[in-house]
């Protein structure tokens, strides 16, 4: 989980390849608004990076998750950890080129397995074993 010193991150997953590590104004150039529409559950957001209509949805992790944007460690400390955390976050904005995001896009899908996963190895006890067969009447 994050921890009190981490700044929160806004993050886009673009589906593109950016020749490109460290910090942009992006919040100068990338400026994604409101459709209106709503597909899914979620409200579908417009933009368009290098002249390319993108179409995307704001993910939140489920709950118990969140993200890290690693960085390298600085000179003289790689030994010891060569990464650090530059940032955290808690949900992220992914895009599609003209295609509007659906429940069926392989990173919904990612997300959605968290979730999944998180519940089907959670521990389970004896007492809630009990209580489902006492609910059920078996």
């Amino acid at each position: 989980m994050a921890t009190a010193g981490d700044t929160v991150a806004k993050v886009h997953h673009l589906p593109c390849n950016i020749e490109h590590t460290g910090t942009a104004p992006v919040a100068s150039y990338f400026m994604p608004t409101a459709t209106g529409t709503v597909v899914d559950g979620l409200p579908i957001q417009e933009a368009a990076f290098r002249g390319r209509r993108l179409k995307g949805v704001h993910l939140p992790l489920p709950a118990g998750f969140c993200g890290h944007l690693l960085q390298r460690a600085s000179a003289g400390n790689e030994h010891k950890q060569p990464w650090s955390c530059a940032s955290s976050f808690d949900s992220f904005t992914y895009w599609n080129h003209d295609a509007t995001p659906i429940k069926t896009d392989p990173l919904r899908k990612v997300v959605d397995w968290l979730e999944l996963s998180q519940k089907l190895h959670c521990p389970i006890t004896a007492d809630q074993i009990q209580e489902q067969i006492q609910q059920k009447g078996l």
